[in-house]
């Protein structure tokens, strides 16, 4: 057993879902940390994310197909497969503006043009800064609507009572 990052779990079952033939959006919820863009080379700022939808914009706007990620990514890196909803870059990283019903407009919409709709969340905690939490603002309405979770953690007490803890809320 090695201990995987949820960010390169999230990346590693979109690439193997879309070599599949499968139509695979990832999205980075991991407000404030959001590692994808940092993990797929992606140097431009400028790059849509749901900053783009908490401003206003149609969700489509911050789904970023194939194409345009992998003419942002270094010539020698393997193309991708996927598309992706990136986090906001550190500037627009703005709690009191991005809320949990952005993302949710976005894997809504999402789930109309994807076969699969992998969300990358953060590290699960009781509460975070936009007033509510990941579980209950994010996935719980998620998997009420039939959506699947799967939560990693490593094989400590303490890491496996926080994520019952969290189921529960």
């Amino acid at each position: 057993f090695t201990p995987t990052h949820n960010t390169t779990t999230s990346r590693n079952l979109a690439e193997r879902a879309a070599t599949r033939g499968l139509k695979v959006v990832l999205i980075d919820s991991n407000q404030g940390q959001g590692d994808q863009r940092t993990f797929l080379r992606l140097t431009n700022t400028t790059l849509p994310s749901i900053y783009e939808v908490a401003l206003g914009q149609p969700p489509a706007t911050a789904i970023l197909m194939p194409t345009t990620i992998n003419n942002e990514r270094p010539r020698m890196l393997d193309p991708i497969s996927f598309s992706v909803v990136l986090a906001p870059p550190p500037d627009d990283n703005d709690t009191t503006i991005i809320q949990p019903a952005h993302y949710l407009a976005v894997v809504r919409y999402a789930r109309t043009i994807a076969d699969l709709v992998i969300v990358d969340t953060q590290t699960v905690e009781a509460g975070d800064a936009r007033g509510g939490t990941t579980m209950s603002d994010l996935v719980i309405p998620l998997m009420h609507e039939g959506a699947w979770a799967l939560g990693l953690t490593e094989m400590g007490r303490e890491s496996m009572e926080n994520l019952v803890r969290a189921n529960r809320e």
